[in-house]
């Protein structure tokens, strides 16, 4: 028989695989991605072939970026549609910078998901820690219209100092936290932080469609006051394409005509046949024969 605890966990799986579709990158080749702001007040970023400062093989992605008044990235802008946070998501990689000066960018720039037209991003932020050479990194998440989640208790700044190669991660939990308004997590080397959204926040709009750095607008440009940032053997949730959805209601549709149905093997041998009962759950404690005389198991 076929109970519908199984039935519904197997539809669970396939939805979670469709949406844990993921994207990887180790620019061992030229990704192609787009690049916004180098080349300007000291910019210098994109991809970077022969370096390994982020501590994976030859090839990553980064370079120099500097306080400026005007939005910079370098990033993945094809993730298939956008994503939201009704749907989980994570990324994860190496990180390093190998030399920084008065690094106060302004606003804080950050490795992650963010929106190319919009206000919404969340990751991994970094901004100047008050040492000349350092930087600082912290869970950051902004939401439209400019509302920037900060908890800064449970998303503290720590300090981190050059040269030296880092893995870094985030998740987004839909529907954890106390309150179901979603959980964020976040992790650079051994420290690790999360952050629950309240139901109010989490009904202001969010969506993202790019991944990879994205550095704020700063009330003024200076080129003095850079940080070398570089990044490498990435993986991101991507949005699934259209093939893998369609692969998901199929799973489905599929999973429930089969509940409906019972299976019998012919006594003679002939293989197996399918027949369709009713609609429902049943339940036998005694063989069934066919009007035949032969039984079903």
């Amino acid at each position: 028989m076929f109970r519908l605890t199984a039935v519904v966990a197997a539809l669970l799986g396939l939805a979670g695989q469709a949406w844990g579709a993921s994207r990887t990158e180790n620019f061992d080749v030229d990704p192609g991605w787009s690049v916004l702001g180098t080349g300007i007040n000291g910019n210098d970023f994109g991809y970077r072939q022969e370096s390994s400062h982020a501590g994976g093989s030859p090839g990553e992605g980064g370079g120099r970026f500097t306080r400026s008044e005007f939005v910079k990235y370098y990033a993945d802008t094809n993730l298939d549609g956008t994503i939201t946070l009704d749907t989980p998501f994570s990324a994860s990689g190496r990180f390093d910078y190998a030399q920084a000066n008065n690094p106060d960018f302004g606003y804080t720039n950050m490795l992650g998901y963010f929106s190319t037209i919009g206000d919404s991003y969340v990751g991994i932020g970094m901004n100047y820690d008050g040492h000349a050479g350092w930087i600082y990194w912290r869970g950051v998440m902004s939401l439209d219209a400019g509302t920037e989640v900060t908890d800064w208790e449970r998303l503290p700044d720590t300090p981190i100092g050059p040269n030296t190669d880092r893995t870094w991660s985030f998740s987004w939990d839909p529907s954890g936290g106390s309150e179901g308004g979603g959980l964020l997590t976040v992790a650079l080397d051994e420290v690790s932080n999360s952050a629950e959204l309240t139901p109010a926040l989490r009904s202001k709009a969010f969506a993202v469609d790019a991944f990879g750095w994205r550095g704020g607008v700063s009330p003024s440009s200076n080129p003095a006051q850079y940080a070398d940032i570089f990044f490498d053997d990435l993986t991101y949730t991507v949005v699934p394409e259209p093939s893998s959805v369609a692969m998901v209601f199929m799973g489905a549709f599929t999973l429930i005509a089969f509940a409906f149905c019972h299976c019998t093997h012919s006594s003679r041998g002939t293989g197996l046949r399918v027949e369709v009962v009713e609609v429902g759950w049943v339940e036998r404690s005694e063989p069934h024969r066919s009007r035949d005389g032969r039984v079903d198991v």
